[in-house]
């Protein structure tokens, strides 16, 4: 897991390096290929940051909770829990297709990019 987010740090980093060497400037957001780069690295910035805050988290949560689950006492704590788990999975596949459909546009941005 950390060796992935490292991984990611270092595209994102990179990438924003490569930018800097452009002389990255407005009149090069301006070009519509500035325009394509631009949008399509704010769609991947935007799915990186929601789901290092949204999707980690809820899916680190659920998995802490149904590792507890064997071990609760009443099955009242164990409805509750469960519920909790289902409330925190569908969050996470909610963000999960967020994520996806922004890198979608991410991925087509800047393959287009070129080309306009």
């Amino acid at each position: 897991m950390y060796l992935l987010l490292a991984l990611r740090l270092v595209h994102i980093v990179s990438g924003i390096l490569w930018v800097g060497m452009m002389a990255f400037t407005v009149v090069f957001l301006r070009t519509p290929v500035g325009s394509a780069f631009g949008i399509g690295g704010a769609a991947a910035l935007i799915a990186f940051v929601l789901g290092l805050v949204v999707l980690g988290p809820a899916i680190g949560r659920a998995t802490a909770l149904a590792a507890t689950l064997g071990s609760v006492a009443t099955e009242e704590e164990r409805a509750a829990r469960a519920a909790e788990i289902d409330r925190l999975r569908s969050r996470a596949a909610a963000a999960g297709r967020v994520v996806a459909l922004l890198l979608i546009v991410a991925a087509g941005a800047m393959a287009v990019a070129r080309y306009v």
